[in-house]
């Protein structure tokens, strides 16, 4: 089957208000596309069968929620797919004509605009993105089930441990922990998401197997007195670039960090430009393909059996909608998401940021694939949220 690249026309971005909530729209002009052949075809990834269209559906642009600010990472995914649904054909080669617009929440608070959100009416016509917190924001705010349901998920990825390409000290793992482990050592710090303080989130936990996995022992913050001296510290910074840049501040300064636990599409640019490589990908060995290491180099891994709790965790983005949507809207958006999914653009896209590493994987692509298997490992990480948050092991901010 061939894949299109398709001409698509520019966003149009304007600023409106909606009470106190406050939100930008970004919405696509009128579009008129033209199906374009790759000089190299590019089978799709999900290959997905079509699906009816809703009688008079959607007759009016669909509407993103995005609950994060206007500059996070989360708005050009919204965007890709955006443009890729606008790019979209029928069987016969007519495009469908759909407009997207984006809205996101200004000040990125995930439960105003949850309850913004769900005072919508679900029609089909508004979508949520949100990420794998949103499981985390489930399980610490309780609830029996998740009055929201994945459509697709359009972003799997690992998290991984990082340290300086250039670093004089150590470049791999077992460098790393021979090092750790060497008497009168200085501790080494892992720059984490999130404030001292804070609760503890997925990169707690990833910490938490990674320091037993490797016999290693941490304390959670350098500066926290009556804490026995340990190997690694673990220090929370509230800001993404303030994080990765403390891998590279003077040896003397006492913001500096030696390790970084983060995804690899977050730091495409510094793993491109050859200023950090990974050391340890935090998912079993059996993910770490041929593939994946001559993506992002030779990483080591948990031992495949080694997590039986609270693991293994991957890293997701994707598009929600209420569960009470009628049934055949939903199939339909479903299949439209996942057509976008698989569109020349948005794989660049991903590729662009290693979301392709995990391609081989014939669970992960039934993910991006299938909505029942989104929602199933929505569902699973979910769980290991309510079943890890309360055990809070080794690693985990106090």
């Amino acid at each position: 089957m061939n894949a299109f690249r398709r001409t698509l026309s520019p966003f149009l971005c304007r600023a409106q208000h909606a009470g106190a909530l406050g939100f930008f729209v970004c919405c696509t002009a009128a579009i008129a596309t033209s199906a374009i052949a790759d000089a190299e075809t590019v089978p799709y990834l999900c290959d997905a069968s079509p699906v009816p269209r809703p009688a008079d559906f959607p007759d009016q642009p669909i509407n993103i929620l995005i609950p994060r600010g206007a500059m996070s990472g989360a708005l050009p995914l919204s965007q890709q797919i955006a443009q890729a649904i606008a790019g979209l054909t029928d069987p016969q080669g007519e495009p469908l004509g759909i407009e997207v617009n984006l809205l996101f929440k200004s000040d990125g608070n995930l439960s105003a605009a949850l309850e913004f959100f769900h005072s919508l009416p679900p029609n089909g016509y508004n979508i949520i993105q949100l990420n794998d917190n949103y499981a985390s924001f489930l399980a610490e705010t309780g609830g029996d089930s998740a009055p929201l349901v994945p459509l697709s998920l359009s972003q799997i990825t690992p998290s991984q441990i990082y340290i300086r390409s250039d670093d004089a000290r150590y470049s791999s793992l077992a460098e790393f922990v021979a090092y750790a482990r060497t008497s009168g050592a200085p501790t080494q710090i892992i720059a984490n998401f999130g404030e001292a303080g804070g609760p503890p989130g997925l990169e707690d936990f990833l910490i938490g197997h990674f320091i037993a996995a490797n016999d290693l022992t941490a304390k959670v913050d350098p500066g926290v007195e009556g804490e026995a001296a340990a190997p690694l510290s673990i220090v929370g910074f509230e800001s993404g670039p303030e994080r990765y840049f403390s891998l590279f501040r003077p040896e003397d300064d006492p913001a500096r960090s030696d390790l970084l636990i983060e995804q690899p599409g977050d730091i495409a640019r510094l793993l491109e430009g050859g200023l950090l490589k990974p050391i340890f990908t935090l998912l079993p060995e059996r993910y770490v393909t041929a593939k994946f290491r001559d993506r992002l180099g030779d990483t080591a891994a948990f031992d495949n059996g080694a997590v039986t709790q609270c693991g293994p965790f991957f890293r997701y983005r994707g598009f929600f909608v209420p569960h009470g949507l009628p049934e055949e809207r939903r199939r339909y958006l479903a299949w439209l998401f996942t057509r976008a999914f698989d569109a020349a653009g948005f794989q660049d896209f991903n590729r662009a940021l290693y979301m392709d590493v995990l391609y081989d994987d014939p669970e992960v692509i039934a993910r991006y694939c299938s909505a029942e298997a989104a929602d199933q490992l929505f569902e699973t990480s979910l769980q290991l949220y309510r079943d890890c948050i309360p055990a809070r092991g080794a690693g985990v901010r106090q």
